[in-house]
């Protein structure tokens, strides 16, 4: 997605693992003027570097202006999952301790299975599935991208009550009636 000079918009997509149901989360850097609003950016200062990195433009406006951020810009720096990231600069490093036999045939097949299906490899994946489920007419309308079998889904402006989940009593996980009419709509 490319950035604008007035909105940004970061989608932290979060994947239903289990029984544990996480919804998508929407964080706004919103520009006042034509400058952007850093004090916006509500992020702990150890994940601010990932941040930027991600939005170079941002970074590059961050270093005209002079801005809070200055001193994450140019840090090195990546999730895992982006095209472009070295190992050595990744997030997360895995690590599995204890014998790979019986598992995989060695100590890097079992590191490299644990990434892809575990760790910010499995983000990779599913972000090369995404598949347009609603798309927008216009720039402010919502949108909803998934992978196969809605495993992984990346959505702006839309608002999900999840609060019936809590009080369900059956297991969720190959369900079709997890949302009733009227839990999800355009925000």
């Amino acid at each position: 997605e490319h950035l604008s000079t007035k909105q940004i918009h970061i989608y932290v997509s979060v994947m239903r693992m289990d029984t544990i149901v996480l919804s998508v989360v929407l964080l706004s850097v919103c520009c006042q003027a034509g400058t952007y609003n850093y004090s916006d950016i509500e992020l702990h200062p150890d994940h601010m570097p990932y941040f930027l990195n991600m939005y170079k433009e941002l970074a590059d406006e961050c270093v005209k202006e002079k801005c809070p951020l200055m001193e994450f810009v140019g840090r090195k720096g990546c999730w895992g999952y982006e095209d472009v990231c070295p190992q050595n600069d990744s997030y997360s490093t895995p690590s599995c301790p204890g014998d790979h036999r019986g598992w995989v045939p060695s100590k890097k097949d079992q590191i490299d299975t644990f990434f892809a299906q575990g760790d910010f490899g499995y983000v990779a994946e599913q972000q090369k599935e995404l598949m347009v489920m609603c798309e927008p007419n216009f720039a402010a309308d919502s949108s909803l991208l998934c992978s196969k079998h809605l495993r992984y889904c990346q959505g702006r402006n839309i608002k999900i009550d999840f609060r019936d989940l809590n009080h369900r009593k059956e297991p969720i996980r190959y369900k079709m009636d997890v949302l009733k009419e009227g839990q999800s709509q355009q925000q």
